[in-house]
């Protein structure tokens, strides 16, 4: 009789707290000020999108997701009011984060007039999380209130919204990058070092990763970081440049090998990539000028999906690109040269030199290949 009060006892304690399958996440939303009755939540697993719609009932709402242990997920505010229109496109409204943990239940709070400040509660991870997102959270909120001025509004004063915004951004990036070496046994590090390494020089990247602990280190992640780092250093300035062999749009095989004795510039980008089809403008200009002496234009486009390839022809076209063009989805498995040359930024760009070596390589803006260029070129 005792061990049946006992186990009836655990029924109802369970009942109360709702178990947590221990290869599961669960997820618990509280919003206000949401005019949805659902909220969208993504993340990546096995290098594709997952997704749940959660129904929210008076801004409550609850779903167990099966996602990686320590995978980053984003809420989506599908709110069209909190959306940026921009030329032909949409910028969304940036997502709240919070990471999976096994078994556990994550809690997030928001205010749909404050997004994307949020309270996030539940499991180690993320609350390392929530004391950086804490303080990062209302400088996001603040910096998406500038964009939507400056996107938005036509009579305004411009350049001094885009030096705050460009203020934000370096303040929340000092964050990140002190974040790191103060908690080295925390996998949000580990997750920011890819957010922080467009803004260090490499060496400062790999000792920044090295003194992370060993526990972290040794994670699926941190065995993926480390073998991109060992990958990141074939291809750095200097460095022979991988070999590749892929078809381009036409149908022509390209061999990287096949153009020594030449410069080759190749441009990483995306159609999904707003600077990326920023800088194609410039891109077509740096073609007109130095195609004729002698400089091989490949560009090379990553989608999320091999669904974009109509839209990724389409770009092109819009984009006024006349080059070689090649898709990495294609063949992907046989050769990812986005792999190769240890992409993680986009737009990249890398510059080969006449003997098959790396020159360079140029995050975002052109400015530093451009000097690279008029050196070489003498003009």
């Amino acid at each position: 009789m005792k061990k049946i009060v006992i186990f009836l006892f655990w029924i109802v304690v369970g009942m109360v707290t709702g178990c947590v399958s221990n290869d599961t996440t669960k997820v618990i939303i509280t919003a206000e000020n949401y005019p949805l009755d659902t909220v969208r939540i993504v993340w990546m697993a096995g290098g594709e999108f997952k997704g749940e719609k959660v129904p929210l009932k008076n801004g409550k709402g609850e779903v167990e997701i099966s996602a990686p242990e320590y995978t980053l997920v984003s809420i989506i505010n599908d709110d069209p009011a909190q959306r940026i229109t921009y030329g032909d496109g949409i910028i969304p409204s940036p997502s709240i984060n919070f990471f999976a943990e096994m078994g556990q239940r994550i809690r997030v709070q928001f205010d749909g007039e404050r997004w994307p400040i949020a309270r996030i509660d539940g499991g180690k991870v993320n609350e390392d999380y929530m004391r950086l997102w804490g303080k990062k959270g209302p400088l996001e909120r603040k910096k998406w209130e500038l964009m939507r001025v400056l996107y938005s509004s036509k009579d305004v004063d411009k350049e001094p919204l885009k030096q705050e915004i460009s203020a934000i951004r370096e303040a929340c990036q000092q964050m990140e990058y002190k974040f790191i070496p103060l908690n080295p046994d925390s996998y949000v590090s580990l997750h920011l070092l890819p957010v922080v390494r467009t803004s260090l020089p490499f060496e400062k990247y790999e000792q920044l990763f090295l003194n992370l602990s060993e526990r972290v280190r040794n994670t699926e992640m941190g065995k993926s970081t480390s073998e991109q780092i060992a990958m990141t250093k074939k291809s750095l300035p200097g460095q022979p440049a991988p070999d590749f062999s892929k078809v381009d749009k036409e149908g022509n095989t390209i061999r990287l090998s096949d153009l020594k004795g030449k410069y080759v510039l190749i441009d990483f980008w995306g159609t999904w990539c707003i600077p990326c089809r920023r800088s194609h403008p410039h891109l077509v200009e740096l073609h007109e000028k130095y195609a004729p002496k002698g400089v091989y234009f490949i560009n090379v486009a990553q989608e999320n999906d091999m669904k974009f390839r109509d839209n990724w022809l389409k770009v092109i076209e819009e984009d006024q690109m006349t080059w070689t063009q090649i898709l990495n989805n294609e063949g992907q498995e046989g050769c990812d040269v986005v792999r190769l040359f240890s992409v993680t930024t986009f737009p990249t760009k890398v510059l080969i030199d006449q003997e098959g070596r790396i020159v360079g390589r140029y995050l975002g803006d052109s400015r530093e290949l451009d000097k690279e260029l008029e050196m070489i070129f003498g003009e």
